[in-house]
């Protein structure tokens, strides 16, 4: 997961096609033809290929997370997104800390 998330935030930051997937993102929040295609064609199969990452890596016990894998994604790539959607860098140490908090959380 740590591996990852570091591509997807070089992807979204480095990348044109990445440059290209935030102003889609921009633009479905205004526009509801591009909010549902965008759901359908892109957004709805990756949430489902991360969603079985995260499940195969709770299911070889690697990772055990307080939340379902919906809120527990939405944690990541929450962040990673907003840095790049404001055009901030993604801290160095986000992916990491990410990674500890929401994936492997102390014991309460």
């Amino acid at each position: 997961m740590r591996g990852y998330l570091r591509a997807f935030a070089r992807f979204l930051t480095r990348d044109p096609a990445g440059k290209v997937l935030l102003a889609l993102l921009a633009q479905a929040q205004h526009d509801p033809a591009t909010a549902r295609s965008f759901q359908e064609r892109y957004l709805g199969p990756r949430r489902d290929e991360e969603r079985a990452l995260l499940t195969r890596a709770i299911d070889a016990g690697e990772i055990a997370p307080k939340l379902g894998p919906d809120a527990a994604l939405d944690a990541l790539v929450g962040p990673i997104v907003y840095c790049a959607l404001t055009g901030s860098s993604v801290p160095r140490g986000l992916v990491s800390t990410l990674v500890e908090d929401v994936l492997r959380p102390r014991p309460s």
